[in-house]
């Protein structure tokens, strides 16, 4: 889910398992359906996790239909299983997405953290 903050930052919600993976730069994009993500500042909110927001950015929204999406599209290994990566949208995150979805690759990374 995303959602607008003050000063048009957009809040874009992540299930907790995905905050080291982000924090550590290891996960640098993320697929969405029938959310409204664009480029610009970013807050990353990790849901049931509140002292651990991360401040960043999104770099990139791709758009593709998720019937025809490839693994270099979506940023998996090339050996990725397409048909299970939808399904495991569907069963973890978004129930109702039809097989002719267009979903957003959005690419995102974090800003500099300030030196102590």
């Amino acid at each position: 889910m995303v959602a607008m903050g003050k000063d048009h930052v957009q809040i874009i919600n992540f299930h907790p398992k995905h905050y080291t993976a982000i924090a550590s730069g290891q996960k640098v994009s993320t697929t969405r359906w029938n959310e409204r993500v664009r480029t610009g500042p970013a807050l990353f909110h990790f849901e049931g996790e509140p002292n651990n927001d991360l401040h960043g950015q999104v770099l990139a929204v791709h758009s593709h239909p998720i019937a025809t999406l490839t693994p270099e599209q979506a940023h998996q290994p090339p050996e990725t299983d397409m048909d299970n990566f939808a399904a495991q949208l569907r069963e973890n995150y978004y129930a109702d997405m039809p097989d002719t979805a267009i979903v957003d690759v959005v690419t995102i990374s974090l800003d500099p953290q300030p030196q102590a």
